[in-house]
């Protein structure tokens, strides 16, 4: 729960919001309401939000909307509020097909649902069984859902637990069972805090089927077998008796940011310097065309390697690329890698005007251990490329990343794919192919393979 203040609510009079009915039966909005700082509207039936009715919250303001039938916010009606606190009471259930805006977001329902939008600005909490499909977006504060029977649409965590459907998971979700969790067609688990953290430990099998995903920034998974044939993006360790990565498991762009892009951020210690200087990791950051090299030089471990790739250099307007995230996966068994796991450092976005362009994230790490290694896939910890400046008069171009660093080891292999850690490119031309000349590539990372 978000920690709000509890405090002694004013009653407003029901017959001055419903537009239609009354607050016993159904209570429908029609027009735009002003809702003031310590104020609750309560209706014993449902509350309906009608196209073009809206209750609007004084900015700052802390109030809550209760309705004892449910609350529905039909297409074109909302609730807003502009920061302060906004408590939702849908003791039945909670529909959404317009606007639930608000700062800090509680809601306590039944059941959620509906396509439309939920945003809080200052994190949100969720006390029900949410299948709500619309957008959801969380930012400056924890995202937390009360789910009391893990993400499964259908089954337990101690049987077979199906995720066929979106399931937002709390800022540290952990799930634990004596089952598995199958994520089929259409089924996602998604985090939306930038931080946030999944915990799973189960006795059965994490499978991902095709066009299943699975989105956490950070995740620790131990299972009997992990089966990735969809999508799994995020930081990950995992240990597990046996794996296969049919489709592909990417902690691209999620290593050290940028500060200009995450002002929690210090870059990492190989950051680009500022002017398109690449980052760096294993290889060290390529120069930009203004000669901004990295602030260090490669660093990490080659035989074991956990850390982050370095965000490159900021350019005039636009951020630096993140660099590559971290990868372990731990198969005390069979490893077969016919997908993709890479680690990859970011490209920067290019600017938008004639300015100095930013340089490429580093890449990251990739620790794979399994008793046997196959496949054709690719394994990778590239450096992200220097932006480009598409501008006749160009000035700059961004340094391309260093390569991020991979170790492989396995009693036998047949894996026959590609493992790379290669550095990014620069940018070296302009939209009329004029050669700069001064941006350098990024320098490959360590690939070590044993035995």
């Amino acid at each position: 729960m978000l920690p709000l203040t509890i405090i002694a609510w004013a009653l407003v009079n029901t017959a001055t919001i419903c537009d239609a009915g009354d607050a016993s039966s159904t209570c429908t909005v029609k027009k735009v309401h002003a809702l003031h700082d310590g104020e609750a509207l309560a209706v014993d039936g449902t509350l309906v939000i009608d196209e073009g009715g809206e209750l609007r919250a004084d900015a700052g303001a802390h109030v809550q909307v209760k309705a004892a039938g449910g609350l529905s916010i039909e297409d074109g009606g909302g609730i807003r509020g502009v920061g302060g606190a906004l408590e939702i009471d849908a003791q039945a259930s909670l529909n959404v097909d317009g606007a639930l805006a608000a700062g800090a977001l509680t809601v306590r329902a039944g059941s959620v649902s509906g396509d439309g939008e939920v945003s809080a600005s200052a994190g949100a909490s969720w006390t029900s069984a949410d299948k709500f499909t619309g957008e959801l977006t969380v930012s400056g504060g924890a995202y937390h859902q009360a789910v009391a029977a893990g993400p499964c649409d259908t089954g337990t965590l101690d049987t077979v637990c199906t995720v066929s459907s979106m399931t937002y998971l709390d800022s540290a979700a952990a799930f634990q069972g004596k089952g598995g969790i199958v994520v089929v067609a259409g089924g996602e688990l998604v985090s939306l805090d930038a931080k946030g953290t999944l915990t799973i430990r189960l006795d059965g099998d994490l499978v991902v089927d095709p066009e299943g995903a699975v989105i956490a920034p950070a995740a620790t998974v131990t299972v009997n077998a992990l089966h990735i044939n969809g999508l799994f993006r995020g930081n990950l360790v995992a240990t597990a008796q046996s794996a296969t990565v049919n489709g592909t498991l990417s902690a691209n762009g999620h290593g050290f940011a940028s500060p200009q892009a995450d002002a929690t951020s210090d870059g990492g210690p190989g950051r680009g310097y500022i002017a398109g200087g690449g980052g760096a990791y294993g290889g060290a950051g390529g120069v930009s065309s203004v000669g901004a090299q990295t602030t260090e030089a490669p660093y990490g471990s080659d035989a074991q390697p956990v850390a982050f790739g370095s965000a490159g250099g900021d350019g005039g307007s636009t951020p630096g690329g993140r660099g590559g995230g971290a990868i372990k996966l731990a198969v005390t068994g069979a490893l077969t890698v016919n997908g993709v796991v890479s680690a990859n450092g970011d490209t920067p976005a290019n600017p938008p005007n004639c300015s100095e362009t930013a340089g490429g994230g580093a890449g990251g790490s990739v620790w794979l251990s399994a008793e046997a290694l196959s496949g054709s896939g690719v394994v990778s910890a590239d450096g992200g490329n220097g932006a480009q400046e598409a501008c006749e008069d160009a000035q700059t171009g961004g340094g391309g990343g260093g390569g991020g660093r991979i170790a492989v080891y396995h009693a036998a292999s047949t894996f026959a794919g590609t493992t790379r850690a290669e550095g990014g490119l620069a940018a070296a031309y302009n939209e009329n192919g004029a050669f700069r000349g001064a941006s350098t590539n990024g320098a490959a990372g360590s690939v070590l393979i044993n035995p």
